[in-house]
């Protein structure tokens, strides 16, 4: 994956994260920036970020910026405190 298309993908997760709280520990939501995601992989549908201090997923579906967010197993407990 080359560096243009790893930029465009954070630009994208920003702009998806302005309209989606995230949930957090407390039951609350919160809103969050691409800065604090390190981008992990690319599928044919998702592109897979894990957040730096939770360390918890999020999949951005590459066609529509649409944020999910998995739980269920280590790293996949939909919390992101921070």
């Amino acid at each position: 994956m080359n560096q243009e298309k790893v930029n465009h993908y954070f630009e994208r997760l920003d702009e998806s994260l302005k309209s989606v709280g995230l949930p957090t520990s407390t039951g609350a939501t919160r809103m969050a920036r691409a800065w604090e995601f390190m981008l992990m992989r690319e599928s044919d549908q998702y592109i897979h970020f894990k957040h730096k201090g939770q360390r918890n997923y999020l999949y951005m579906d590459k066609l529509t910026g649409k944020i999910t967010i998995p739980v269920g197993g280590p790293f996949f407990l939909g919390e992101f405190d921070y």
